[in-house]
């Protein structure tokens, strides 16, 4: 495994961490105050743009970070809708 592979593996994993504190507190308090829906709508589509871009270069490291990336933000976005008051709405 050469630097770079080292780099981009240590990269993927915190990248794939860094919004696990605010998934799990948005599930255990069941409140989605003051976060922004725009910006997780914004994290998917740049995610969904890497995901592509690994596709078409065969780049297994990118495919797999956005991957779950994807569905991590995706949850985020659920969690935002069923605790928010217009998921309540829906019900």
């Amino acid at each position: 495994m050469t630097r770079f592979s080292i780099f981009s593996l240590v990269a993927g994993i915190l990248e794939v961490c860094n919004v696990l504190p605010q998934l799990y507190l948005t599930i255990k308090t069941k409140k989605d105050e003051n976060i922004s829906v725009l910006t997780w709508i914004l994290f998917i589509c740049g995610n969904t743009l890497w995901l592509m871009y690994g596709l078409f270069t065969y780049d297994i490291m990118v495919v797999i970070v956005n991957s779950f990336n994807i569905a991590k933000n995706g949850l985020m976005l659920i969690m935002i809708y069923v605790y928010s008051s217009w998921g309540k709405y829906a019900k």
